[in-house]
């Protein structure tokens, strides 16, 4: 038999071992289909976890880098604010010497 579902005729009915046969042939049917279903349900939420990780990481990676651009921007300002003061400090030393050369010359 082929498991068509026809199955051949009996004296009160169809014949017993074709309907099990049938009954086990679906049976089978709906549990890989079900195996199969479950794989990719877990297949599909590893997946999502792994989104929800990447998006993470990147949200973070975009929190953080704000925070990072905006410290160097301070440090830079604050840099350049020292440079600033050195350099005037620099200039006042010159011109104390430039004035003691003059004086004794």
């Amino acid at each position: 038999m082929e498991n068509t579902g026809n199955f051949r005729k009996a004296l009160l009915g169809f014949n017993r071992s074709d309907v099990m046969e049938y009954i086990a042939m679906l049976h089978n049917e709906y549990y890989a289909y079900r195996q199969e279903s479950e794989k990719e349900i877990y297949d599909l939420r590893i997946k999502i976890a792994e989104l929800e990780e990447k998006a993470s990481e990147e949200e973070q990676e975009a929190v953080f880098g704000a925070e990072h651009e905006e410290i160097l921007a301070d440090l830079q300002s604050t840099g350049a604010d020292k440079m600033s003061q050195a350099a005037d400090r620099l200039e006042g030393i010159l011109c104390e010497i430039e004035e003691l050369l003059n004086n004794k010359g």
